[in-house]
């Protein structure tokens, strides 16, 4: 009779909601974030991660790249999107306030290093390419004219790693890809020094949900988690300026 009841009950009961794919573009800068908040997710739908600077995603998506979300490193493109119909009205937001940060040798008291990048006296900096990245754009306001010293990275993960593996001396790169660092199997070994925001253009990073996706009920329930007090919260920790919400 139980076993008969059992079964019934089970035959009543709503379907699950099919597990269903979230393809999200992300930046460079907030992938290591994006990948920790996937873990947080209570959910059985899936994300799909690619990563790149803002500037080449978004050329991606304007050529019919497949992704549902956009989650750029500033609020130009995703305001773009959602005026060409790309994005779906109405979607965009301000998940976080990126924060610009200099990667100096070991042991080096961010206040020298600081004056050594704006004396010139550095040898050499990395920084993100300032035509396709919002970090490299806020490092080219720091550094005031980009010269022979400057070397420039595909993303803030690529300048960073100029840095790490000693072909540059310093980095300006984003705060919360060096903290991400500090916690892999090989810590970089260096000072970490968060420039004062005053310095820079506001890097105001922005979600849009992508035309493509505007049935995909996984993506929108994505995007309300992102804004959650929760995910806003590991933002933070992460390296970031939480958004009040």
């Amino acid at each position: 009779m139980y076993r008969r009841l059992a079964i019934l009950l089970f035959l009543l009961l709503p379907p699950a909601a099919e597990a269903t794919q979230v393809h999200v573009a992300v930046a460079s800068n907030f992938r290591p974030t994006l990948e920790l908040l996937a873990k947080e997710w209570q959910s059985n739908h899936q994300l799909l991660i690619s990563s790149a600077s803002t500037g080449v995603l978004y050329a991606q998506i304007v050529h019919g790249a497949p992704y549902s979300l956009f989650l750029a490193a500033d609020d130009k493109r995703p305001i773009e999107l959602e005026q060409s119909g790309t994005g779906v009205n109405g979607s965009r937001f301000t998940y976080a306030r990126g924060i610009l940060a200099l990667a100096a040798p070991s042991g080096t008291h961010c206040k020298l290093a600081m004056q050594l990048i704006a004396n010139a006296a550095a040898r050499s900096i990395s920084i993100a390419n300032p035509a396709t990245a919002p970090f490299g754009q806020a490092a080219a306001q720091i550094l005031g004219e980009v010269d022979d010293r400057v070397v420039k990275g595909e993303n803030v993960a690529q300048a960073l790693h100029m840095f790490a593996s000693g072909n540059t001396q310093y980095s300006l790169t984003a705060l919360s890809v060096l903290k991400h660092w500090q916690y892999t199997s090989e810590p970089i070994p260096a000072s970490i020094c968060p420039l004062d925001t005053s310095l820079y253009a506001p890097i105001w990073q922005q979600a849009v949900l992508l035309d493509r996706a505007k049935d995909n009920v996984a993506a929108k329930e994505f995007l309300v988690f992102l804004q959650s007090s929760h995910a806003q919260s590991l933002i933070e920790q992460a390296g970031y300026l939480r958004e009040p919400m």
